[in-house]
């Protein structure tokens, strides 16, 4: 599934077609319902019945809050492993104590210039 945007990037390289960048919004969107549809309901499922109970018991209540956790962690551990083969791990301390800091004023060289549009700033 995150393979998909990389996917359509790879698809638009060959083809050239502007029809790759709806290859993600195609398949989350389109495929994966109609699948779903074909396949019905997943009877690995508890009953109804056994809902209650489990929900008592406290395991599916740890693994859902610490799952938004988990996730903040490995974007971070993602950002820095990506950030390492350029050599630019001071991005974070630039960033945050530089960019944040002087953020559209002229001393930001990170911001555009007061009316400059975003294609004359790129």
């Amino acid at each position: 599934m995150s393979a998909l945007p990389f996917a359509g990037l790879a698809l638009w390289r060959s083809t050239g077609g502007a029809w790759a960048w709806w290859l993600t919004t195609v398949v989350v969107f389109g495929l994966i319902p109609v699948i779903d549809l074909f396949i019905g309901d997943d009877r690995r499922n508890p009953p109804e019945e056994a809902v209650p109970r489990l929900a008592a018991g406290g395991y599916y209540r740890w693994l859902t809050c610490l799952y938004l956790p988990a996730q903040c962690a490995a974007l971070v551990v993602c950002c820095a492993v990506a950030r390492a083969p350029a050599a630019y791990g001071h991005f974070h301390v630039e960033h945050t104590g530089g960019h944040h800091v002087r953020v559209a004023t002229p001393e930001d060289p990170a911001s555009p210039r007061l009316g400059e549009s975003i294609w004359a700033f790129w």
